[in-house]
C-alpha cells in the first residue's frame, strides 16, 4: 500500500463523498473589517439546513489545504481554488461528520451543515490590515476575519442564534485552525449552546528536525506567523515570550492551552508530517500550494510510494516520527483533564476523517472513528481515559491495522470511497 501524498486530497475529497451543500459567499465583507481571501475577493461557505428535529444542532467543518509561507508564495495561491472562493463549484459534496446518510453518519447526518472554505493560506489566522502589493496584483492576510465573519452571518441569516449543540471540526490546515480557534469560537457561541466540542482532523505537525537535522519547519511556521500576524489561542500566546508566540502555530504546544473539549484524530504515521516535517526541505523558490518543501530530502521520494524502497535508515525515522507522536499525546496535561480524548490510527494517510471509507470502517480494537466520536461527543465531562484509542504500531510496514486497507475491505455498496490519489 502507497503511502498517500500530501495536499492535492483537499479538494479532490470533496468531490467524492456524499452531503450536497449549496455555496454562500459572506455578506458585506467590507462591514466584516474586510473578510476576503488572498485575492481580496469575499470568503464563502457552505450550508446544507438540518432536519426539523435537529434544527438547533450543527457542525461546522473547516477544510483545509496546506499553507503558502512566503509572500509571493501566498500571491500564487491567491490565483488557485487555495487563495480564492470563486473557482469553487456552487454545491458540494462532503463525508464524515457532514454525510447524510445515516447508514453511514448516524449521528449528524441531519444537523445543520457548514463547510468554510479555505482560502486564506494560514489556517483562519491572518490578521494584517496592509495588503501585500505586487506588480502583478495585491494580497490581503485576512483569514482570522473570515472565520469571525461566518459565525456572524450564521447567526444572522442561517438560525445559528437558537444553536444548542455545535461540533467544531476540519482536516489538515483546517484541523490546525481547530486547534488555534476552538476557544474563540467558543466564546463567541450564543447563550443557547449547552455543548460544544472540537474534534480537529490531522491537523497536527511536530516541532520536529528533519531526518538531515534541519530546523526549516519550524523556520516556515514562524515566517508565517509574522507575515500575516497571526491571531491564533490566546492562553497559549501569552504563556510565551513575544518572540516565542509562533510555537502555538504547532498542536503540541497550543493543545494544553485550549480550554474547550477536544478529541484528537490523527495518525501517528501522518503521511503529510513525514512528508513535510521529516522528508521536507527548505523552500527555494515560490509555491502556491502545500506546506513546504516535501519529499525534497534525498532518497525519499522512492521511499513515500514503496515500503521495500525505504532503507532501514528511513524506517528509523519514520518509526521515530510516530513514536514522539505518541509521546506527545500520552503526556499533554490537557489529557490528564476530563472530558478530552483521541483517536490515533496508524495508516499512512492524511486527513481522510472525512471520508465515507475512514469515518464508518477505520477502527481501533473494534471502535469504528465515527464511534469513537459519537461516544466522546454524546459524553459528560468523562475521564479522557474513557475516550483514549491508540491503535498498533507498524515496524517496517505500511499496515499493521487491516482497516487502513481500504480498496479490499469496502464492499462495493459502500459509496464514494476514494482510490488512491497522486499529485502534490
Amino acid at each position: 500500500m502507497k503511502m498517500i501524498r500530501c495536499f492535492a486530497f483537499i479538494l479532490f475529497i470533496c468531490c467524492v463523498c456524499s452531503a450536497i451543500m449549496d455555496k454562500y459567499y459572506l455578506k458585506d465583507a467590507a462591514a466584516n473589517d474586510g473578510a476576503v481571501c488572498l485575492d481580496g475577493t469575499p470568503g464563502a461557505y457552505y450550508f446544507q439546513a438540518g432536519s426539523e428535529a435537529n434544527s438547533t444542532k450543527w457542525v461546522l467543518h473547516v477544510v483545509g489545504g496546506g499553507m503558502c509561507m512566503d509572500d509571493y508564495s501566498c500571491f500564487l495561491r491567491s490565483q488557485t481554488t487555495l487563495g480564492s472562493c470563486i473557482p469553487w463549484p456552487d454545491q458540494i459534496h462532503y463525508g464524515g461528520p457532514l454525510h447524510e446518510d445515516p447508514a453511514y453518519n448516524p449521528d449528524f447526518y441531519d444537523w445543520n451543515h457548514v463547510f468554510l472554505i479555505f482560502c486564506d493560506g494560514a489556517s483562519f489566522s491572518g490578521d494584517r490590515d496592509e495588503p501585500v502589493v505586487f506588480p502583478e496584483g495585491t494580497i490581503y492576510y485576512r483569514g482570522h476575519r473570515i472565520l469571525l465573519g461566518l459565525i456572524k452571518e450564521l447567526k444572522n441569516l442561517r438560525g445559528f442564534d437558537r444553536a444548542t449543540d455545535v461540533l467544531f471540526v476540519g482536516d489538515s490546515a483546517g484541523g490546525m485552525a481547530t486547534y488555534y480557534h476552538a476557544d474563540e469560537l467558543r466564546d463567541l457561541m450564543p447563550k443557547s449552546v449547552t455543548r460544544f466540542k472540537a474534534a480537529p482532523f490531522s491537523g497536527m505537525f511536530l516541532d520536529r528536525l528533519s531526518c538531515e537535522g534541519k530546523d526549516f519547519f519550524r523556520k516556515e511556521f514562524q515566517h508565517v506567523y509574522q507575515m500575516q500576524n497571526c491571531s491564533v489561542n490566546k492562553r497559549c500566546e501569552a504563556a510565551y515570550p513575544p518572540d516565542e508566540r509562533y510555537k502555538c502555530m504547532f498542536a503540541e504546544y497550543t493543545m494544553e492551552y485550549i480550554e474547550s473539549p477536544l478529541f484528537v484524530l490523527n495518525s501517528a504515521n501522518d503521511a503529510c508530517g513525514i512528508a513535510c516535517v521529516v522528508a521536507g526541505e527548505p523552500e527555494t523558490e515560490p509555491r502556491g500550494t502545500g506546506s513546504g518543501n516535501c519529499t525534497a530530502a534525498p532518497g525519499w521520494q522512492y521511499c513515500q510510494n514503496e515500503p521495500h524502497q525505504c532503507s532501514d535508515s528511513q524506517w528509523k525515522d519514520i518509526e521515530d516520527y510516530a513514536s514522539a507522536f505518541r509521546k506527545l499525546l500520552e503526556n499533554n496535561p490537557k489529557f490528564k483533564q476530563n472530558g478530552n480524548g483521541y483517536f490515533e490510527y496508524s495508516c499512512f494517510t492524511h486527513a481522510i476523517e472525512a471520508t465515507t471509507y475512514a469515518w464508518f470502517y477505520v477502527e481501533i480494537q473494534g471502535t469504528a472513528m465515527r464511534d469513537a466520536v459519537k461516544r466522546w461527543y454524546f459524553s459528560d465531562n468523562e475521564p479522557s481515559s474513557n475516550h483514549m484509542y491508540k491503535d498498533c504500531i507498524n515496524h517496517h510496514s505500511f499496515m499493521c491495522n487491516p482497516t487502513c486497507d481500504y480498496p479490499t475491505i469496502i464492499p462495493n455498496s459502500a459509496p464514494d470511497f476514494p482510490p488512491l490519489y497522486e499529485g502534490y
